[in-house]
This record gives structure tokens, C-alpha cells and sequence, in this order.
């Protein structure tokens, strides 16, 4: 059964698959979700198809991006005992509280080893936790349609898809500031008791506190504060139950902030928490980050974002009904954080990407309006377009990445897929696109209509469908995005393993400066970082080193180095030495690397004036000493 049939009878018993449709459209009633709302199928199958669609390839890609970073904080939290402080080769690395590396760290413990299934699985079981908290919210005023409507636009937004199979903060920080939010509006709406209401909501805040910073209090008190102040309910936060919340966020913060504060100092402490977030505001290109950053989100929450064009126009606001408590949540929430992100010319997309839970849920209440209600004929002929649009881009999609490069195969080599894997994609997003045009086309030729394959289609329920695009979203990314990024993909495993073969046995490798964390990550064994010899009795005696050799480095790069203590520097060197190895380090292949690694071998003293680190580097291994 198609949404449009679902919205006209959505309780006929006559219609094929009734009971199972009147169950789907059923609604919570106005605030309270069902008791079980947690063993209902709907949520359960959208769990199982994103842990199968995503989690089938989570060790594929080579460690990248921030990845290493973090994984490095876990390895030496295992290494040295110590929880507290985040340290990057020994030292103290003040830009993020750690509870992204203890994820990691335990997932480490639990696997036996510091891969990528253990650096990517918190990311990829917080999302689908996320789902859960989604699909439960919605329970309370939405039918299962519409609570996995709303879970599934999360968790098929393109750069939610993309962000759960990486090992970066960002999905277990939405996990926890979303769920701070929307658990908290949950007790507000269906009468928890407020200690209860305020604890939940301030200790997952503090969770999200220690995952990435002060954002999530900043969030959830703003967000909080005002939905009170515009209820006319100022006088809750004067109360033993939000004292109670306060309490729950501080002994949560401060079981690892006052041991952070003893082992560290107060610098590192303010950085901690502000280093990154001063980094990020300033008065360069801000009109053009304003024009360009709510496009910017509307691209990162495709392909759901258009259907929040519908909120634009009055029939279907009028519509909404039981609806509308929540919405004025949801909006209050969306209006009071999106300036933070909007307002800071350094933003990125994924900022923001905390509140797509909350951007998941209206469109959820499409999706209900849509199936429950009385869809206009703008409302059903913008459903049909989605559906089809989806599984025509995917169909599309297919074509380019197995024909291309039979077309021009030197120039598009990096589009190349495995023969079997084309075939299957581009079969499966034919037969969902020529399924979804059969259920949503209203005037189709009676020869065609009255085909076994019509007629099948039109009894599939809405939830197939939802979970359908899911299936096919999920597929899109973790089989052809991820082999294209495979294509390109500079994995330096292999590479690092060669070198630990080509060093003599017992090799101690020291950095000048901090080294590229994906380097120090696939080398393994710890490398001490040393500060920039500038006389010879500075020199450490290991004969072997490396550094960082950063292209056009400048006063203004040195000044805003990673962790705000970390430095640029390339100079030069007070013995002479030869190159070893010259290792790009940039997650892509490409021609000028901007990350590279110069591993060195000390000669002895000058025979000279010094030179320059790249000119050395660049006669490349075995070039010996400079003259």
C-alpha cells in the first residue's frame, strides 16, 4: 500500500496488509509514548538495515582525517595508565576533553587491537542509539509512521551517513547533545517528574561536555532557558529539581576536571575547553559564510531537506494539529543554536550536525501529515518526486560509475567499481525506482497497472518504503562512495610497515616538533617528541628522526597551530643528516602533497653552512650529507 492509499483509508480492513497499515497509523495520543514503544519492529529493522548497510565495510577505508588524531590519545591512555590527561607523543594535547579517545581506548581493549572497527564502532553505534532516542521522542505524538520517518531521515542524511562510519566525535556528541534535548522535552511534554526530567537532560549534557566541549551546555541551557521564558515558566530553573539537573551536570563534569586540573595547569585547562571554539570567530568572510552556510545545511541534510518546504505553507500548518507543542520545540531549539554556527565564519556543516536529530523529527511530521492526514495534490505529487528522485539518482549514479570509465577509462580511472558490485547496484536502483514509480504514479496504463508487478507494489507498506531508501542510501555509501574513496585512498600502512623494515632492529625514532598523527598512528611504536635543535649538543642521540615538512609554511601558520601550542617549524639543522624516507601523509593521493613526513638519519657535524630542510629533502634518500 502506497503513503497516498495509506492517507485516504488508512484503517480499511479490506485493503491488503490493513491490519499491519491501521497498526502503523495509529497514534501515540497527544504526550505519552507507548509503553513499549522499544520492541515495536518498525525501529528494530531500521536498526538492523544500518548496522548491515554500514557496518558491513567499517574497517575498509584506511584510517584518515581527524581519525588518527583521536586514536592516538586512546593509544596512550592505554599505554600509560592515564585516563585524564589527553597526550599526543607524551605531551599534554589540550583541545578536546577526552571522552572521544575512551571510547576509542576501550574499543581497543575490547577487540584486542587499535583498528579501524575499533576506532569507527562508537561512531557508528551512536547514530543508530540516536535512531532509538528519535523513534521514542516521536512515539509521543506521532504514529510508528511517523516516529521512523523521523529516525530514518537521520540516520539516511547524506552527512550523517557519511560521519557514522568515521571515527571523529561528531555522531557520539549528537548522540548525547540531541539526546540531552529531546529527553528533556520528553519528561517536560509527558510529566515526568522534573527531577527526573532535569537529571536525564543535564547529565547527557555533561556527557557531550566531555566528549567535545562547552557547546552542549551552552546548547542546552540556551534551549532550555528560552523554551521556559516563551511558556511564561521562567520560575522552573528556581527549583530543587533544576539544582538537582545543575548537580548531575557538575559531578559528572568534575570527576574528570578536577583530576585534569591537578595534573595540568590552568592554560591548559582554558584551552581545553575554548582553544578551538576562539579559533573559530572571526569578522574575515563572514557575509559569505552567511549566505553560503544555510545552503551549506540544507546539502548536508539531503535528500530529506526538501520536504521542509511544506512547513511554508498554510494548509499543511493548519494541519498539524497535536503536532504543534513539539514543532514549537523543535523550532525554538533550531532558532536558539543555528546563530552559534551561522555567525562564525569558520563553521563547517557538520557543526550543526548536534541538531539534525531535532530537524529528523519535522520531518517525521511530514511524513505523518502526509500518511494520516489528507494530502493535497502538491503534498502527493512532492512524495512521489522524493521517492522516485532518490532511486533515480541512484539509478543514474550507476550508470556513471560503470560506464564511465569503459568511456574514458585513463581520465576516470578513480571511478572504477568491481564488475559484480556495478551490476548489483545498478539492478537494485532499476528495480526500487521502477517499484516506487509504479506505487506513486496515479494514472498509469491499465495494461500496466493491472500487472502482477503493479499491483504488488501498491500493497507494500509505508514503512517498506522508508526502509527501502534507507537500504539504498546505506548501499550508496558504504559500497560506491567508499570504493571511490578506495581509489584514491593513500593507505600508509603498507608504507610504514616497509620503513619499520628498512630502520635497523631496536631503532629509536624521534620527531623534531610534533609529527602528522596519521604518520605517528601507522608507525605504532612511540615517538618522543623532541623541540627544534638549534646547537649541536641539542641534538638527541638517536641518529634517526623526522619531521614534519609543511608547504608554505608562514609566521601566521606557526601562530595557529593545532592545540594552539604546537608549531610550524622548518629550519634549519645544526649537523648534517641525509634523508631516509619522504612520506605523504594527506589521506588522498595527489601530486603536491601538503602533509609530508621527512624521515632523516644524523651524519655527524657540518662540513659547512646549514641548509634548508627542504632542499635537503627533496635530493631525496641517499643523497648524503649537504656541502
Amino acid at each position: 500500500m502506497s503513503l497516498n492509499q495509506a492517507a485516504t483509508t488508512p484503517n480499511d480492513p479490506s485493503l491488503a496488509n490493513g491490519d499491519a497499515a491501521a497498526a502503523e497509523l495509529t497514534p501515540a495520543g497527544p504526550r505519552a509514548a507507548p509503553t513499549g514503544w522499544w520492541r515495536e519492529w518498525q525501529i528494530w529493522c531500521l536498526a538492523a538495515v544500518v548496522l548491515i548497510t554500514l557496518g558491513s565495510r567499517l574497517g575498509t577505508l584506511p584510517i584518515c582525517g581527524e581519525e588518527s588524531r583521536w586514536a592516538i590519545g586512546g593509544r596512550e591512555m592505554i599505554a600509560t595508565g592515564d585516563w585524564i590527561v589527553p597526550r599526543q607523543q607524551g605531551d599534554v594535547f589540550p583541545e578536546r576533553p577526552p571522552l572521544g579517545s575512551w571510547m576509542i581506548a576501550l574499543g581497543a581493549l575490547v577487540s584486542g587491537h587499535l583498528g579501524p572497527w575499533a576506532i569507527r564502532a562508537p561512531s557508528l553505534l551512536a547514530a543508530v542509539a540516536t535512531a532509538f532516542v528519535i523513534y521514542g521522542y516521536s512515539r509521543t505524538f506521532l504514529t510508528r509512521l511517523g516516529a521512523l520517518g523521523s529516525a530514518a531521515a537521520y540516520v539516511s542524511f547524506g552527512q550523517v551517513l557519511q560521519l557514522c562510519q568515521l571515527g571523529e566525535t561528531e555522531s557520539l556528541f549528537t548522540f548525547l547533545l540531541s539526546g540531552a534535548l529531546l529527553t528533556w522535552h520528553w519528561g517536560y511534554s509527558c510529566g515526568w517528574s522534573p527531577s527526573a526530567m532535569w537529571i536525564c537532560g543535564y547529565s547527557l549534557a555533561g556527557l557531550a561536555a566531555l566528549d567535545k566541549g562547552p557547546q552542549a551546555p551552552i546548547y542546552f541551557v540556551a534551549v532550555a532557558g528560552v523554551f521556559l521564558l516563551l511558556r511564561g515558566e521562567l520560575r522552573r530553573l528556581a527549583t530543587w529539581s533544576h539544582l538537582a539537573g545543575v548537580a548531575a551536570f557538575l559531578l559528572i563534569v568534575g570527576a574528570w576536571q578536577i583530576p585534569f586540573c591537578l595534573a595540568t595547569d590552568w592554560e591548559d585547562v582554558r584551552d581545553i575547553w575554548s582553544g578551538l571554539a576562539r579559533d573559530r570567530f572571526k569578522w574575515e568572510g563572514l557575509a559569505l559564510h552567511m549566505l553560503s552556510y544555510p545552503l551549506e545545511t540544507l546539502g548536508c541534510l539531503l535528500p530529506w531537506s526538501p520536504l521542509l518546504a511544506s512547513y511554508l505553507f498554510p494548509h499543511f500548518r493548519r494541519s498539524l494539529g497535536a503536532c504543534r507543542p513539539n514543532l514549537t520545540f523543535l523550532l525554538v531549539a533550531l532558532c536558539v543554536t543555528y546563530p552559534s554556527v551561522w555567525l562564525s565564519a569558520e563553521a563547517r556543516g557538520r557543526y550543526f550536525m548536534p541538531l539534525y536529530p531535532l530537524v529528523a523529527v519535522m520531518i517525521g511530521i511530514v511524513v505523518e501529515r502526509w500518511a494520516t492526514g489528507t494530502p493535497s495534490p502538491l503534498e502527493r505529487w512532492a512524495w512521489g518526486h522524493l521517492v522516485r528522485g532518490v532511486s533515480l539518482a541512484v539509478l543514474i549514479f550507476g550508470v556513471v560509475i560503470g560506464v564511465a570509465p569503459l568511456v574514458s577509462p585513463r581520465k576516470l580511472e578513480a571511478l572504477k567499481q568491481p564488475t559484480w558490485f556495478g551490476l548489483a547496484y545498478f539492478g537494485a536502483g532499476a528495480l526500487v525506482f521502477i517499484t516506487f514509480s509504479l506505487m506513486t504514479f496515479e494514472r498509469l496504463p491499465a495494461r500496466i497497472a493491472q500487472s502482477r508487478w503493479a499491483r504488488w507494489a501498491r500493497t507494500l507498506s509505508p514503512s517498506t518504503c522508508l526502509l527501502t531508501l534507507v537500504a539504498l542510501l546505506g548501499a550508496t555509501q558504504t559500497g560506491a562512495l567508499i570504493n571511490l574513496r578506495l581509489n584514491k585512498a593513500n593507505d600508509l600502512e603498507p608504507v610504514l610497515a616497509d620503513l619499520r623494515r628498512r630502520l635497523p632492529e631496536g631503532t629509536r625514532l624521534v620527531s623534531l616538533g610534533p609529527i602528522a598523527h596519521r604518520f605517528a598512528y601507522f608507525y605504532e611504536d612511540p615517538i618522543p617528541q623532541l623541540d627544534w635543535p638549534t646547537h649541536l649538543d641539542e641534538a638527541d642521540p638517536s641518529p634517526y628522526f623526522c619531521f614534519d615538512l609543511h608547504v608554505g609554511d608562514n609566521v601566521w601558520q606557526r601562530s595557529h597551530g593545532r592545540g594552539r601550542r604546537w608549531a610550524k617549524t622548518q629550519g634549519m639543522l645544526p649537523f648534517a643528516w641525509e634523508p631516509v624516507a619522504c612520506i605523504p601523509c594527506d589521506p588522498m593521493r595527489k601530486n603536491n602533497a601538503s602533509m609530508t613526513v621527512i624521515v632523516g638519519r644524523v651524519l655527524g657535524p657540518l662540513d659547512g653552512p646549514p641548509e634548508s630542510m627542504a632542499n635537503v629533502a627533496h635530493r631525496g634518500p641517499g643523497s648524503g650529507p649537504p656541502r
